[in-house]
């Protein structure tokens, strides 16, 4: 992609795209606007479910599953490259465990998802969920 600002030139082999799943929606539909305007392949789109609010956490496999959907919808894609269980220390560690990667893992068997993650501090959340 090149792109002109200020009389310079720029070439970018990529653009990463995150949102987050508390974005308010009238944005996420901007920026799928935004992206309908670039070649699919040249972007990596990732997002994070699981936040849906300040105190509003839901890590169960509905949720996650109806965010995804609600991504795609808005962003006007059909598949995300990176979908991340976010903030997972405020929440349920067994919803996310038993929920919320299940649900993401079955999204990315059928090619909507490219990628699984978590986010999350301290360390020990994240050994936690790796072991349960």
């Amino acid at each position: 992609m090149v792109r002109k600002r200020n009389n310079q030139v720029c070439t970018c082999s990529h653009v990463s795209i995150l949102t987050i799943s508390f974005l308010s929606p009238s944005h996420r539909k901007v920026l799928g606007r935004a992206l309908a305007r670039l070649p699919r392949e040249a972007i990596i789109v990732a997002t994070k479910v699981g936040r849906y609010g300040a105190d509003t956490f839901d890590f169960s496999a509905a949720a996650t599953t109806a965010s995804v959907a609600a991504s795609l919808k808005r962003l006007n894609l059909t598949r995300l490259d990176l979908v991340q269980c976010h903030d997972i220390e405020f929440g349920d560690l067994a919803a996310v465990v038993g929920g919320a990667l299940p649900a993401l893992a079955a999204l990315k068997a059928q090619g909507i998802v490219g990628a699984v993650g978590v986010t999350g501090l301290p360390l020990a959340t994240l050994k936690k969920v790796v072991e349960l």
